[in-house]
């Protein structure tokens, strides 16, 4: 049994039980998910601390707790993906739409 508290593990390890927990799920499952708060993700530069941090903000009010690890989750497998940009953008406009470009 592992005894390390959370908070001292190396970060690998925090991301890790993060990605056990919420396996990669297709861009189709988060259609439509977060229209109605129309996010303007595409303002931001693709993978970039900004983007995420400001698609956690507008998504917070609207989300539990395990919503957003999923949503982290699945932003963190795309990131890994070769052609993350596609993936992310993929992602984000089946989740969030194309607000403002529409």
């Amino acid at each position: 049994m592992n005894n390390v508290k959370a908070s001292t593990q190396p970060w690998e390890f925090e991301m890790f039980e993060l990605l056990t927990g919420y396996p990669r799920m297709a861009d189709g499952e988060f259609q439509g998910k977060y229209h109605h708060i129309k996010f303007v993700w595409n303002q931001y530069i693709i993978r970039s601390n900004e983007m995420i941090e400001a698609a956690f903000l507008a998504i917070m009010p609207f989300t539990d707790s395990v919503e957003r690890e999923q949503f982290a989750a699945q932003y963190i497998y795309r990131v890994l993906e070769p052609g993350y940009e596609a993936a992310i953008c993929s992602f984000f406009e089946a989740a969030f739409g194309l607000e403002g470009m529409e």
